[in-house]
């Protein structure tokens, strides 16, 4: 099996009802969504949210998103699930 690391695109906001918090969102993964007083605060959420996303994912049969360049930037913030390649796409 080979392995893949994934590099995903991570966008953060301030919330549009206006409350003040921030929400931060993993643009490839659809629904992965976090949210924190700060934006700091949303980015430690959404990088405590993608493990459960990425294993749900794997769980149901969901397929993800291959991305170009994909690597890993901080190898102190990766995860690990193995997916069979047939839930792996290109982008």
């Amino acid at each position: 099996m080979r392995r893949i690391i994934l590099e995903y695109t991570i966008k953060i906001f301030p919330d549009p009802e206006g409350d003040g918090d921030y929400i931060a969102e993993v643009e490839e993964l659809y629904g992965c969504s976090a949210s924190g007083e700060s934006p700091e605060i949303a980015l430690q959420e959404i990088e405590t949210a993608i493990q459960p996303w990425l294993e749900t994912a794997k769980k149901h049969g969901i397929p993800i998103s291959l991305t170009k360049g994909s690597k890993i930037k901080d190898p102190k913030k990766h995860f690990n699930v193995i997916f069979p390649e047939s839930q792996i796409y290109n982008s």
